[in-house]
């Protein structure tokens, strides 16, 4: 009882300033529904605990895991300035491992799949940077400030500008806001693409309910049109999201 009544206190005062110092203890303890409250509460305010000052105490396990989630929705340029910030913070905590580049047990290295800084050295926090998203990024940001900051080889900044500009077919893995619970179309939406657009977006008619939505997307198919052939309806949403149900209605 007293177990319970702990996590519901914690579950109940969550806050930018304690969510990473919250979400260390739950790993810790292995209070799992504070963990999943703190990981839901940390990817709708990603923004503001990257630049809190307990993100810098975050412990590295809690931080991976931050990073790993599709739904920690930022700038991936943003996540990096912060998880830059911390490997500072923390290098004193682990010991400083070097490399001699002229070594034949370099050779055998790949560059290409390690971030070796361009002093030479490994940095301490390799699976930490391996979370990050580089083909997210802009090039100009690649080549520009995670470039100046030496945490990654040359040659693994450019296979991350390959997998962005030369594989198409390759799609990188996205991060997306996700809200649980709410319908996400609304007239911040715009339809780009689909027959007569300005249609599409209409107002009312939703499902019943508190939870219904307000505004709807509304299509007419005509029942002789292949659907193999069908350009299909585009909407831009306000920002990147993660959708896990489509409400499909026939009209």
């Amino acid at each position: 009882a007293l177990r319970i009544a702990v996590c519901d206190y914690l579950v109940c005062n969550l806050t930018v300033s304690n969510a990473c110092s919250t979400m260390d203890m739950a790993i810790f303890f292995q209070l799992d529904r504070v963990r999943d409250s703190c990981s839901a509460f940390i990817d709708v305010n990603a923004l503001n605990v990257l630049k809190s000052d307990s993100f810098l105490q975050l412990s590295r396990v809690a931080l991976m895991e931050m990073l790993q989630r599709d739904s920690f929705y930022a700038p991936e340029i943003e996540i990096f300035e912060a998880v830059a910030e911390w490997c500072k913070a923390n290098a004193d905590q682990y010991r400083t491992v070097s490399l001699d580049l002229a070594s034949p047990a370099a050779e055998k290295e790949d560059p290409s799949s390690s971030c070796i800084g361009t002093d030479g050295s490994v940095p301490l926090f390799d699976d930490v940077l391996a979370c990050l998203r580089l083909p997210l990024m802009s090039i100009e940001d690649l080549f520009g400030e995670v470039r100046r900051s030496a945490l990654f080889s040359d040659s693994f900044l450019l296979d991350s500008i390959e997998k962005r500009v030369v594989k198409q077919g390759v799609e990188p893995c996205y991060r997306g806001r996700m809200i649980r619970d709410k319908w996400l179309v609304s007239p911040s939406c715009a339809v780009l693409g689909g027959s007569n657009t300005s249609m599409l977006l209409t107002q009312g008619g939703g499902a019943a309910g508190a939870n219904g939505p307000s505004h709807r997307i509304a299509a007419n198919v005509d029942a002789d049109t292949d659907p193999d052939s069908a350009e299909g309806i585009a909407v831009r949403l306000p920002c990147a999201h993660v959708v896990n149900h489509i409400s499909l209605t026939l009209m």
